[in-house]
Order: structure tokens, then C-alpha cells, then sequence
């Protein structure tokens, strides 16, 4: 009994709190009720079917309702809906004697598959999740989820909201649909007026032509007697521009746009747009230094401004590459004139039907459109109207990108676009594409057949029809190629580009199939025995190939590239579904995967020899190298190379057992570990090298040597040091090195040293030093010199310093020998080559007096002085005698003329057999020829350390002689002669220096 009058009076209670609930709401109120069916209470769960509501402006329907009272309170509540509709008529809003008693209020809301109507606008597939709770006037409502589909987009709505007796207030919402994402939304929303704050990011394609999206913030009010609307934000992507400010103010139906700053390098521009509804009554936008490449296929910087006032639109523009643009513009007809130098072009029409005239108008601007360089001037005129072009074009000295030419002439008098009908001529002279010279080019149309020619060397047919290209006649050869069709075969461009029935004749090979080029491409196409040779220079192979769907398999037989032997190639050339392209090969040594973005190759023991851009540096006789190598984003890797045998062709060092580590660390080649032997000594090295876009960006080498062998012009010997390689935008080369054992072969006739190059782009700081001398041998000196010279270069300017000194040799003075006593050669750090000499040579005379000759100065400027040992001739006697065999005073007591032209012409025989002598010796290689009435002398540096000489004697019964000079150390030597008399000699020499 107690239970039941509890429960009565609670049902008592829940019935008075619904009835004033429910009466508060002054919509609801006047709905009228009625359901199907109703299972269970509300108190363990009640389900209500087919429940509808009724009124003169709204309609409720629910499939099915479950309601569940959670406590003692009847506002306590949980209530899921499944496919609920609701149409709300025109009158809305709140009724005005809303109130609520003071009693909490908690509840939970989830309606499945609805649709509600409010006046016109249909809102599907609404799922909804609510949490309501409160206590007396105020409700908070959590919307956990609201979806809904309106007009085939979804919207999605989050957020926490208050249910007050004046309206509602946001506290935190948000709004997702397509292209829009608004978020942070707060506000008030009364029956007569309110306000809403937001920001989010908005597609602009939704609203607009134009590409981009735009980040915006900024504040709704509204009230009965309009709105106002104040946003402010960035757009990205808009006009090509990376972020574009911009400011938008909305009241009633005028809206004011404004862009402050639109930057395009090197300038800027900014506009400033007024609007009624979606038409612009007045707009100003100003250019300063604006490039419009990014926004029109016109590479022109515009400085001016454009103004806009209703359907009137007008501007003067000017930049470096156009002297003056004028806009005139009245409902949509516009006349634009441009004039650039001595060319002049005029626009008139509209964007459907316009004349166009150039006169020597430049074609740069024009043929920019994807950053192409142009050249040259176009005159004449060009129609449209209604898809019909016509028009005659006349360019002088076309050079478009790749394509130059002298002249080009385009005349089209009737070109429908609509039926591809009509006529038309193309005339080309001097064409060239890239290297290679086509000479004279003319097309030929008429209503959709096409005719290429170009001599007797470029034949083409064509048909158009129903966007099928159909080749009649194909043709041509030059450049390595040779290019005939063998059946008539189509290109289609509907929907996707479709080559059908491909069959051809391709440098003594064959290409047959079809090819269809869409999203992702199919192939069913072979080629066979297609001889490379000729394609390009330096490669030589015959190409076979399959291709079937998305895979083409490929085999080069012969494969030769830069005269390297590569032998057979096979591999796979695969196109993905996003049309990525992977291509794979495997030949003798070594296998690849190429793709976009990274290369892989893997080599076993691949011959270094068939690495074709070493060859010009390198003669490698016998080496392979091993590893991995991964090129690209995330780049490395790791070879070793082994080297049996090769010789530095520069320099003529032969190295042996070469053997070190190329590893690959992202955009750099370190080289580790590299270690060899040469004849007589050694070197090692490492470093690195920096790629930038697979091109070598910086390098460091470090390279260190022992007793290596150089041979170069003029020179060969051994040299020990260190060199230091840095590489960038210049090469820098520092180092020292040791020669010894080395031979300086030249000559000083007409000698010529420069002191300043044209800059190359190398700079030196080197260092040589000779401690165990250097001979040099030429046709005026002989001799060993000791010293060191650092030799210096800085952007073509050369300078030496250091000093170099001598106490044997012999100089060369017509047919005389004098033997060279001292000689110190000092170079100052200057920017020309002219040292200080101080030298001494001497040789004997027939009359008892030895000869001594002394030069000081500088070398261009020589300060020559003459005397003897012992004192007794005079300079005019030395200079006479040197020049003559007699001094001075002899010839004066000569006295015939008879016996002074018999001397004369003795000499005359004597020099000339001298000057031959020297030119045979040039010639042949000798190291030393001398040659006189009785005897031939011959002489050759077998190895820097070896030297054998040979006499002949001519008309006379004494043996021949010979001569063995070998160096054991720096100042020991061991010299074997065989005399004129049959006798032989051995001696050892050793020198000391104090």
C-alpha cells in the first residue's frame, strides 16, 4: 500500500512538472499528439511507435521513440529517436512567455536518420546526440554530435550552448562542411537580434573562380533592421600568391573588399573593390613593379593603376619591358594598346569576339607562358568572332626556347574551332630546334588535312576527323634517325590521347602496337633490332622491346656509350596508377632501379675501365668496384674500388694496386682509405664531394705522396708532398712537394712567361722545393739548380717568390761552352715575373786566356759585363772572339780580304752545322746532340737518373766513344766511359756542399 501512494503522488508530480514544461514552449503547445503503439513505462524504458505531432505551420513524425525516466526526477531523462522528421513553417523563434520552474534538469537526446524542413530548406540523414542539463531558468546543452546532408553536402556541428528565457547563448561551437571549417564560435542569439564570433578556414572555389583558401576571423550582428559583417584574415594560394591580406566589411547588401598587399617580385599591388549584390560599382587597384607572369601568360612588370567605376573600366600601365599599356573598357568591349620600342599592339573586342594587330611587336612578353625566353618581333593580325579565327602572322627571327628561326609566316583566312574547318599555312626558313638544322619548314592545311614538309627529308600526312588524327604518310631522316610508317595509324584525343595501329619503320628496326596514354597509361606495343647509332654520338646498340599494360621490357644488344663497352642491357620500364615512373636494368657487373625520385645501383666487381668520364684523365688497365649505391631524398651507400694498374695520363704516373672506400651520406661522396703504390714510392688520399641537383656543389681532396713519378711537358721526375683541393664556386689548390731526381727540358729561345690569364677560375698556393736539385736541360743551359719557388694565383694573376741557386752547369753561346761557375736566381713576390740573376761562367781560350762572362740585374732588363783570367782582353776582344773565333785585334791583323772570307765562311759552316745540330736534336727527342767537322755527339736521359752518351768520330780510324752516368743518391753518382783510344773507366763521384 505504501508503495502505491508513493508512486501516485510521484506520478502526480511528474505529471504537473511536464504539463508546465511543456506549456512554456508556446510551439509545442499547440502540436497535437498521437501515436500507434506504446510498450513499457518510463521508468524502465518506454517505447513509442509512429508518434506524431500536428499544428497549422509544423510537423513531427518519429519511427520510433524510446523515452527512459533515470530518477526520481521526471527531468531526469534519456530519450533516443530513430528516423525522425520535423517541417517548421514560417513562424519561429521563441515564444514570448517562456519561463521554467526552478528544478534540475538533466537529459539525454540521440535522434537517428532524421530529416527537418524549415520553410524551403531540407536537411537529410540528420543524426543528432544531445546532453541537456541545468537547474531552474538556464539549460546547458552539450551537442556531442549534429549531422545532417544539405544540398548533397555534409554538415557537422560541435559545441556547448545555454538555453536562457531571452535566447541562446554559444559558448564554444563549431561548423565543418566542404571547403568550409569554422571554428572558436561564440556569440548570442535573441529572437530579434544577436551576434556570432568565429574563425576558421574557407575553400575559395566554393565561392569564386579562383583557386585558393583563406583563413578569416571576424564578428556577425544582426538586428530586424539588417546585419553587418566584419572578417579579416589571410588567403592563400589566391592569384598564385602565397598569402594575400585581406579585409571584408558586409552591411545591409553593399560589400567592400580590400587586398592591401599583393606581392609578385620585384613588386607589389593593391586593390581596394566596392559591391552591390555581386556586381562592382566601383574598384581601384594600383601596380608597383608588379610582375603579371604568375597571374597571365605575359611576362610583363607593370607599374600604374586601374580604376573601375559601374560598367566603366580604364588604366595606364608601363614597365622595363612595354613602354605604355592602355585600358579602355565599357560594358565588357575593351581597347587595350600596348607599345613596346618600335612595335605596337592593339586588343578591341571582348573575350568572345576581338581583333588583334601587331606591328614589330617583341616576341618575349608574348611567348613567355611557361617561362620560355623569346626573341624576335611579329607584325600582322589576328580575328576571332563566333569560334571563328582568322588572321596573318609574320615573325622575324623567331628564337622561342629551343626553336630559332629566320622567318616564320602564318596565314589562316578561315579556321572554324568548332569543325576544325578551314584553311591555313605555316612557312618556316633557317628553322633549327636545339643543335640540330632543319632549313626550310612549310604545314599545309585545309578543312582537317595536314601536310608537313621540309624537303626531301620531313614528309607528314594527316587527317582530322571527330578528334581521331589519322597519319597518312609519315617520313623523315636526319640527326641519326630514319622514320617511315608502314600503315596508316591514328592518334585519337577523345577522352584520353589513344595511339591505335602504330606501325613504323625506325632506323632499320620496327615499332608496332598501340599506346593509350590516360590516367594510367596501357601499352601493347613492341619494337625490334632499332639501331641506336646516330641517335646521339656516342652511343652505339641495337634496342629491342614489349610493352604490355602498364610494363615495357626492354634489351640493348652491343651497348656502347663514350666508346665504352657496357655489353648487353635488360630491364623494365614500369608506370605506376599515380603515373610514377620506375625503370630497372642489369648488365655485366652492375644492376639499377631508377625511379622519380631516387636512383639504386648495385655493382659486382664492375669494371672502372667502362666508366667513359674517367677516360679523359685516366688510362685504368685493370679494376673493378663493388657496392651499393642510393641516390636521392635520403641518399647513401658504399663501394670499394680496387685498381690493379692505371696511369694518370696528365702526368704519366703509373700507380699500382689501387684500393679504397667511396661511401654516399646524403648529398655528399666521401672518399676514405684510398691507398696505392707507384713505381718507387706511394701515395693515399680522402675528402669529400657535396652534390647539388646530381652536379658537383663543393669538394675537399686531400692527397699525399711519396716519390711519385710525373711525367708532363718539359718535365718528368719524382715529387714528394700534400695537396689540398677545395672546390665551389672557385678551385683552390694549396700544397708543397719535394722534386728530386728531376729534368727540366726547354728552351729559352723566344721564352715568354704570361704574368697574368684570363681567369679560369683556379687559384694557386703551391710550394716547390728542390733540395737535391733539378736539372735543366735546353739549348742555352745546362745545369742543376737547388732552392725553393712558391708560385701563387688569385683570379688570373700570377706571381712567384723564392730563390734557386746553381754551381755547375754549362751555358750554350753559339758553338762555344762556357762552364757555369754560380748562378742565384731570387724571385720577389710581384705581379710580374722579372727576378734578380747574379750568374758566372767561364770557359777557356785558344789563347790562353779564360774567358769570364757575369750577368746581374734583373732578367728583362740584363746588365752584361766581359773580362778575363788573366787580365789582358779587352770587352770588344771577348765580343768579337765569341761571335767569331778571332778578337778584335787578330782580325785587324788579318789584313787580306781574301783570308778574312776564308775565316768568315769556316764560322758561317761552323754555326750552321751548330743551329742543325740544334734543330735535330728538337726533333729527335735527344737530350743533347752536338755536331762538328770531325765528330758527332749524342746524348738521352733514359731515366731521370741515367744518362748515356755516344761520340762518333767522322773521317778518322780512332774508336767511337761512350758515356754511362748513373745516379745513386742525390750527390753520388757512378760514371763508366769508354774512350777514343779503346780504354774503359769506372769512377765514382761524390759531391759535397759546404
Amino acid at each position: 500500500m505504501r508503495f502505491k501512494i508513493s508512486f501516485a503522488i510521484f506520478l502526480a508530480m511528474t505529471t504537473l512538472v511536464t504539463i508546465i514544461f511543456w506549456n512554456s514552449i508556446a510551439r509545442v503547445n499547440k502540436l497535437q499528439w498521437n501515436y500507434d503503439e506504446g510498450i513499457g513505462d518510463p521508468f524502465t524504458g518506454m517505447v513509442i511507435k509512429n508518434l506524431r505531432g500536428y499544428s497549422q505551420t509544423d510537423t513531427i513524425t518519429c519511427d520510433r521513440l524510446f523515452f527512459r525516466i533515470n530518477s526520481i526526477n521526471p527531468l531526469d531523462f534519456k530519450v533516443s529517436i530513430h528516423r525522425c522528421h520535423v517541417k517548421i513553417g514560417k513562424k519561429t523563434g521563441l515564444a514570448e512567455d517562456l519561463w521554467f520552474i526552478p528544478i534540475r534538469f538533466s537529459g539525454h537526446i540521440r535522434i537517428w536518420n532524421g530529416t527537418v524542413r524549415v520553410g524551403d530548406n531540407l536537411f537529410t540523414k540528420v543524426n543528432t546526440r544531445l546532453e541537456l542539463r541545468g537547474f531552474g531558468p538556464e539549460i546547458k546543452t552539450s551537442i556531442q554530435e549534429l549531422t545532417a546532408d544539405y544540398q548533397g553536402q555534409k554538415i557537422s556541428v560541435k559545441g556547448e550552448i545555454g538555453l536562457t528565457p531571452f535566447g541562446v547563448e554559444v559558448e564554444a561551437g563549431s561548423l565543418s562542411t566542404r571547403g568550409i571549417n569554422i571554428g572558436g564560435i561564440s556569440g548570442s542569439i535573441y529572437k530579434r537580434s544577436g551576434h556570432l564570433n568565429g574563425r576558421g578556414r574557407v575553400d575559395l572555389t566554393l565561392f569564386s573562380s579562383f583557386k585558393g583558401s583563406g583563413e578569416i576571423e571576424g564578428e556577425i550582428e544582426w538586428e530586424e533592421e539588417g546585419f553587418n559583417v566584419d572578417l579579416n584574415g589571410l588567403a592563400f594560394g589566391l592569384l598564385d600568391c602565397d598569402t594575400i591580406p585581406i579585409v571584408i566589411n558586409i552591411t545591409g547588401d553593399t560589400t567592400k573588399v580590400i587586398m592591401p598587399e599583393i606581392e609578385s617580385e620585384p613588386g607589389f599591388a593593391s586593390a581596394r573593390f566596392f559591391l552591390v549584390g555581386n556586381s562592382i560599382k566601383r574598384g581601384r587597384i594600383e601596380l608597383d613593379r608588379f610582375q603579371i607572369e604568375r597571374f597571365l601568360p605575359l611576362s610583363f612588370v607593370l607599374t600604374g593603376e586601374i580604376i573601375i567605376s559601374g560598367d566603366r573600366i580604364s588604366g595606364t600601365l608601363s614597365g622595363p619591358d612595354i613602354d605604355s599599356l592602355t585600358i579602355r573598357g565599357q560594358d565588357g568591349i575593351f581597347r587595350i594598346i600596348g607599345r613596346s620600342g618600335a612595335g605596337r599592339m592593339v586588343f578591341d573586342g571582348q573575350p568572345d569576339s576581338f581583333l588583334i594587330s601587331f606591328d614589330r611587336f617583341p616576341l618575349g612578353p608574348i611567348f613567355n607562358l611557361k617561362k620560355i625566353d623569346g626573341d624576335g618581333t611579329v607584325s600582322g593580325v589576328v580575328k576571332y568572332e563566333k569560334d571563328n579565327l582568322s588572321g596573318e602572322l609574320e615573325l622575324t627571327t623567331p628564337n622561342i626556347g629551343m626553336i630559332k628561326a629566320d622567318f616564320i609566316k602564318l596565314v589562316f583566312p578561315d579556321l572554324d574551332l568548332q569543325d576544325y574547318t578551314g584553311n591555313g599555312k605555316l612557312e618556316v626558313a633557317g628553322l633549327k630546334i636545339g643543335r640540330n638544322l632543319v632549313g626550310e619548314l612549310t604545314i599545309d592545311y585545309h578543312d582537317r588535312n595536314l601536310i608537313v614538309r621540309s624537303g626531301d627529308t620531313i614528309s607528314v600526312e594527316m587527317v582530322w576527323e571527330d578528334s581521331l588524327l589519322s597519319i597518312k604518310r609519315l617520313s623523315g631522316r636526319g640527326h641519326g634517325v630514319t622514320i617511315k610508317n608502314l600503315d596508316e595509324f591514328q592518334i585519337s584525343f577523345k577522352d584520353d590521347i589513344k595511339i591505335q595501329n602504330l606501325a613504323l619503320s625506325l632506323n632499320d628496326g620496327q615499332v608496332r602496337g598501340s599506346v593509350a596514354m590516360g590516367k594510367r597509361p596501357r601499352f601493347n606495343l613492341s619494337g625490334e633490332k632499332i639501331r641506336l647509332n646516330g641517335i646521339s654520338p656516342d652511343l652505339i646498340g641495337v634496342l629491342s622491346f614489349r610493352g604490355d599494360g602498364d610494363q615495357i621490357d626492354y634489351e640493348i644488344e652491343g651497348l656502347n656509350y663514350c666508346r665504352s663497352q657496357l655489353g648487353r642491357l635488360k630491364g623494365s620500364i614500369i608506370i605506376g596508377a599515380d603515373k610514377s615512373l620506375k625503370v630497372t636494368g642489369s648488365g655485366q657487373g652492375f644492376k639499377f632501379i631508377l625511379s622519380e625520385r631516387s636512383l639504386n645501383l648495385d655493382l659486382e666487381s664492375f669494371p672502372l675501365s667502362r666508366l667513359w668520364f674517367l677516360k679523359p684523365y685516366l688510362q685504368i688497365e685493370k679494376g673493378v668496384v663493388s657496392g651499393t649505391i642510393n641516390l636521392g631524398k635520403g641518399a647513401g651507400g658504399r663501394c670499394r674500388a680496387k685498381v690493379d694498374q692505371l696511369t694518370v695520363i696528365a702526368t704519366k704516373t703509373r700507380i699500382n694496386n689501387l684500393t679504397g672506400i667511396v661511401a654516399i651520406k646524403g648529398k655528399r661522396i666521401i672518399l676514405s682509405s684510398f691507398s696505392a703504390r707507384t713505381e718507387q714510392g706511394s701515395f693515399k688520399g680522402n675528402g669529400w664531394i657535396d652534390l647539388k641537383d646530381f652536379n658537383v656543389d663543393t669538394l675537399h681532396l686531400e692527397i699525399e705522396f711519396v716519390r711519385a713519378y710525373i711525367t708532363i711537358p718539359n718535365i718528368h721526375g719524382y715529387a714528394d708532398g700534400k695537396l689540398v683541393i677545395d672546390a665551389g664556386r672557385r678551385i683552390r689548390i694549396k700544397g708543397h712537394f719535394d722534386v728530386s731526381d728531376a729534368i727540366y727540358s726547354y728552351s729559352l729561345s723566344g721564352i715568354s712567361i704570361p704574368t697574368h690569364q684570363e681567369d679560369d677560375g683556379v687559384d694557386l698556393d703551391l710550394l716547390v722545393r728542390a733540395p737535391t736539385g733539378v736539372m735543366l736541360k735546353g739549348d742555352l743551359l745546362n745545369s742543376e739548380l737547388e732552392g725553393e719557388l712558391r708560385i701563387k694565383k688569385r683570379h688570373g694573376l700570377i706571381s712567384l717568390s723564392g730563390d734557386f741557386s746553381s754551381n755547375r752547369g754549362t751555358i750554350h753561346y753559339l758553338d762555344h761552352i762556357l762552364t757555369l761557375d754560380y748562378a742565384n736566381v731570387i724571385s720577389i713576390n710581384d705581379p710580374e715575373i722579372n727576378p734578380l740573376i747574379d750568374l758566372r761562367a767561364s770557359m777557356p781560350s785558344r789563347l790562353g786566356y779564360r774567358i769570364i762572362i757575369r750577368v746581374t740585374g734583373r732578367l728583362r732588363e740584363p746588365i752584361f759585363n766581359f773580362s778575363s783570367e788573366p787580365a789582358g782582353l779587352s770587352e770588344q776582344d771577348i765580343i768579337s772572339y765569341l761571335n767569331t773565333g778571332f778578337t778584335w785585334s787578330e782580325i785587324q791583323q788579318m789584313g787580306s780580304g781574301d783570308r778574312i772570307s776564308s775565316l768568315v765562311s769556316q764560322r758561317l759552316i761552323r754555326l750552321l752545322t751548330f743551329s742543325l745540330a740544334r734543330e735535330l736534336k728538337g726533333i729527335s727527342g735527344l737530350d743533347y746532340l752536338d755536331v762538328e767537322l770531325s765528330q758527332i755527339r749524342i746524348g738521352k736521359y733514359l731515366r731521370p737518373n741515367l744518362f748515356v752518351s755516344y761520340t762518333h768520330n767522322l773521317g778518322t780510324f780512332t774508336s767511337d766513344a761512350f758515356e754511362v752516368d748513373y745516379l745513386l743518391r742525390p750527390r753520388e753518382r757512378v760514371v763508366i766511359e769508354k774512350h777514343e783510344e779503346g780504354e774503359y773507366s769506372v769512377q765514382y763521384k761524390i759531391r759535397f756542399k759546404f
